[in-house]
């Protein structure tokens, strides 16, 4: 719990400045999206499970230095994910901080975009008997701004290593999200 707020808190103090530097000249857009989780997956080193499908909730902040490229950064969460038909009640939380890239082309009335992320997962596991190491996250996709909603489809995978006693396996979670937002600019 305290590696979760000491992340939030990181998030807002790297990127508070970015807002004050650029507060008077509009190069400045926040997001605030929510996401459909499409067909995830949990890969480990003995193979492919399928999981339940979930939803994500995220932030990202940008700066356009110039004007058809976004430097920013972001945070998102995807919750409780199961494995689908078992029997156990295990789930599997992450939350990403990252920093994100995002050149845009704009037209009259939308604007389509790609967005890249690269970061630090976070990894909670309910009802799991070991313990979870923490690793890279990372994400690719494609959007349509238009005017200040988005629609974006983001592939993302988060690594980690699971530990039950002595054994450890390096995991992957990934999945094809839907995400829908309300843009910002300042």
């Amino acid at each position: 719990m305290k590696k979760n707020i000491l992340a939030v808190l990181l998030v807002f103090a790297l990127v508070t400045p970015s807002f004050a530097i650029s507060r008077h000249n509009g190069k400045v857009e926040a997001d605030i999206k929510a996401g459909f989780m499409i067909n995830p997956s949990l890969k480990t080193d003995s193979g492919s499970t399928d999981m339940d499908m979930t939803f994500s909730i995220g932030t990202d902040f940008y700066y356009y230095a110039l004007k058809s490229i976004g430097l920013g950064l972001g945070a998102n969460n995807i919750f409780g994910a199961k494995v689908k038909n078992s029997g156990s009640d295990a789930k599997y939380e992450f939350s990403n901080l990252y920093f994100a890239l995002k050149p845009k082309i704009s037209f009259e009335d939308y604007s389509i975009y790609y967005i890249g992320q690269l970061g630090y997962g976070i990894i909670r596991a309910t009802d799991f008997a070991g313990e979870m190491e923490n690793g890279l996250y990372w994400g690719l996709g494609v959007g349509v701004e238009y005017e200040s909603f988005i629609f974006e489809l983001l592939y993302s995978a988060n690594n980690a290593t699971a530990k039950v006693g002595s054994d450890s396996t390096a995991i992957v979670y990934s999945t094809l999200s839907l995400n829908v937002g309300y843009r910002f600019h300042y």
